[in-house]
This record gives C-alpha cells, structure tokens and sequence, in this order.
C-alpha cells in the first residue's frame, strides 16, 4: 500500500483534481481513495460515483488530501497521479509517508 500527501494549490473548486483522479482510478487495477478531514472517498469502476464522492469530500483551495493506492500496479497509479498534478499545477507540494 501506498499513501501520498499533496498540498492543493487550486484556487477554485476540486473538479478538475478530482477528474484526474476519476480517470487514474479506472487506468489502473489497484484500489485508490482519497481522505480528507478524516473522510474518505473510494474511487470505484463508476466514473460518476467515483467523482460525486472525491466532490462530496468539499476539498478547499490550499487543503491537504491523501491518497492511498493498494493493489498490483501501485507504483504506477502514485506515479500517474503525481505527474498529472505537476503538470497541470494542481499541487504544491508533497509528503512522502
């Protein structure tokens, strides 16, 4: 299992985050979710449940959000996401745990 810590440098709501995340979630075959505040959204093989989830989560500009990747092709799922946030500029920085 894997767990990474991003600091979101998004100035507007989660939407696009969380459709990164949507789409990596059905990319790869590892379980992945998302905490924040103590709650935790699950990325499922359901784009539309996976992405009112992450959003139910209310993530706010400058928040912290963890995900967690389990299962076979984890390395590569942490590795996709964090690139696209880079890329995209969607984090600021990160937190090896």
């Amino acid at each position: 299992m894997l767990k990474k810590n991003f600091k979101m440098t998004i100035t507007t709501g989660f939407a696009r985050p969380a459709t990164l995340l949507v789409t990596a979630g059905r990319m790869y075959r590892s379980n992945i979710s998302i905490e924040f505040e103590g709650r935790i959204a699950c990325l499922e093989q359901d784009p539309i449940t996976s992405f009112r989830e992450i959003m139910s989560l209310d993530i706010n500009p400058g928040a912290e959000i963890i995900v967690r990747i389990d299962g076979q092709d984890e390395c590569e799922a942490i590795q996709c996401i964090e690139e696209q946030f880079l890329i995209r500029k969607l984090r600021e920085s990160d937190i090896d745990n």
